[in-house]
């Protein structure tokens, strides 16, 4: 299947990105305002994607081919290459710099962004440029470009059993709230928690996000922000949730959309 799971949403001819989600019907089969026309890479806007309907054993997918390293994409976009596995992108988050994994957030945010892109500072690469969602790993005793998982808040209801302890950088267009709960344990104490809204399907609640003794100030109710942090999956009970992949040092950013 490739990469397929890396693909939740696509571009249309016209360069508008539209999730997964919005362009199937109830049975997880292609939405007809988009079945008669061709769909594209999110990331490069230049590679063809195909629709596969939901069966029985899978839900609906996108995917490119063939399998990449695919020349159909631009030269800089990362699905031209295979997904890392869990062992290597958890060593990455371990071991990398501060600076290294912010890019990887901004990288995300840059998704989002139709202009003003944010700048790579991570790297060695010292002209301004954006910043890469690869990174290099030993692969079989060689050096080889491997994708970072990555996940929108929309398509989180995709997550499986495999994908528990998989470090994901989740972005999303998305409404924010932070709100401040009281625990169920003896010592009743309070916490915060980010609240992922839905901009579509009526403020449906996303994800809920632990966030301790943290806060962020001047948020806009139901205004739409651009949003992505490191988390990782993790089942509560017949869910699978999601939290930072470091409760201690969470790494997130939160950008104004750009203006129409």
């Amino acid at each position: 299947m490739g990469n397929a799971r890396e693909y939740d949403s696509f571009k249309t001819q016209e360069g508008e990105e539209i999730y997964l989600y919005q362009a199937t019907n109830y049975d997880g089969e292609w939405n007809d305002n988009y079945a008669r026309h061709p769909i594209y890479c999110p990331e490069c806007g230049n590679a063809l994607l195909r629709f596969t309907s939901k069966t029985s054993n899978h839900c609906a997918f996108l995917s490119s081919m063939p399998i990449p390293p695919n020349p159909e994409h631009n030269r800089d976009c990362s699905h031209r290459y295979k997904p890392i596995s869990k062992r290597g992108a958890r060593e990455f988050y371990n071991t990398c710099n501060h600076e290294q994994a912010v890019d990887k957030i901004n990288a995300c945010i840059n998704l989002l962004k139709r202009r003003n892109f944010i700048p790579a500072t991570g790297d060695e690469n010292n002209q301004p440029h954006r910043p890469h969602l690869t990174v290099r790993r030993l692969v079989n005793g060689r050096e080889r470009r491997c994708r970072l998982r990555t996940r929108s808040f929309y398509s989180i209801y995709k997550l499986e059993e495999e994908d528990i302890g998989f470090p994901i950088v989740f972005y999303g267009r998305v409404y924010l709230s932070v709100d401040s709960l009281e625990s169920k344990s003896m010592d009743h104490h309070r916490f915060n928690v980010i609240k992922v809204h839905s901009i579509y399907k009526e403020n449906r609640l996303l994800q809920s996000l632990y966030f301790g003794d943290n806060t962020i100030n001047g948020l806009e109710k139901e205004h739409a922000y651009l949003f992505a942090m490191i988390g990782v999956p993790e089942r509560n009970g017949n869910y699978i949730n999601v939290k930072f992949y470091n409760r201690d040092y969470t790494l997130y950013r939160i950008e104004e959309p750009d203006q129409d």
